[in-house]
């Protein structure tokens, strides 16, 4: 077992053999704090410009500022033109075919310019009554 007396003795050996400093270094402290600083530093540069790259990508508008914004420059919606021609095609081929509108009361369409040329020919004679204030 080792007394007391042995430790200090043990202590005051590995001092002279310079394996324990007697003090602490104001040049070991002064080190050790620049480099925590630095590290702090550079995290938190770091994050301010992941913070400002991402905010760019996923840049949240409120709903007021949203509602200007659509106000003033409604957005595309994806597939919009798409959209616009498919819609433009369909009418555009009941404006031109001859097709049933009800088979069994005999109500057929028929494509617009025949439907002008027949109007032109009937002067405008139609099957529906026009109101008083509207005939001339």
């Amino acid at each position: 077992m080792i007394d007391g007396a042995t430790k200090i003795d043990q202590a005051e050996e590995l001092r002279e053999l310079k394996h324990e400093p007697d003090a602490t270094s104001a040049r070991g402290v002064t080190l050790s704090g620049l480099a925590l600083v630095t590290i702090i530093a550079l995290g938190l540069g770091i994050s301010a410009v992941a913070i400002r790259q991402l905010s760019s990508v996923w840049s949240h508008v409120g709903a007021d500022a949203e509602w200007k914004q659509q106000e003033t420059a409604p957005g595309v919606v994806p597939y919009q033109a798409y959209d616009r021609l498919q819609i433009q095609a369909s009418e555009k081929k009941l404006l031109e075919e001859y097709r049933w509108q009800d088979e069994a009361r005999g109500t057929a369409s028929i494509p617009i310019e025949r439907a002008i040329e027949l109007m032109t020919q009937r002067k405008l004679q139609t099957n529906w009554s026009v109101p008083a204030e509207v005939s001339p």
